[in-house]
């Protein structure tokens, strides 16, 4: 069984996002391109929880592969500064690395956003 780890990193100007609008709109951009909606579980929202919270004193990925555990495929995508939710998702829609997460075949998606720091944790 090949595992699959995708993270990436995105970088613009500041705001507080809305983590239900967020979800709300990767879903809705999900079922447009003929795709299931991603479904919250616990183990991914508390991965996101989590790391929310790291990401603002290291913004990196390296505090995800704390959270990995090789027996499914798992991916992160990073915002900081963006000025609102739609503006966000378009970036990570834009980016192709972010986009391969967003279309990914994924089960679960959580994201979780405090202040002008939010992350998506995807898993399947």
């Amino acid at each position: 069984m090949k595992i699959l780890y995708t993270l990436v990193l995105l970088y613009c100007s500041a705001s507080i996002l809305n983590q239900g609008n967020v979800e709300n709109l990767i879903n809705e951009y999900r079922v447009t391109h003929g795709l299931n909606p991603l479904y919250e579980n616990t183990n991914t929202c508390y991965i996101a929880s989590r790391r929310v919270v790291e990401i603002q004193s290291d913004w990196s990925h390296k505090g995800f592969w704390n959270y990995v555990d090789g027996k499914k495929a798992q991916g992160e995508n990073l915002a900081r500064g963006f000025t609102t939710d739609k503006g966000m998702v378009k970036g990570w829609i834009s980016s192709p690395s972010h986009y391969k997460n967003v279309v990914g075949y994924y089960k679960f998606g959580c994201v979780r956003c405090y202040g002008t720091y939010c992350t998506h944790e995807f898993e399947l």
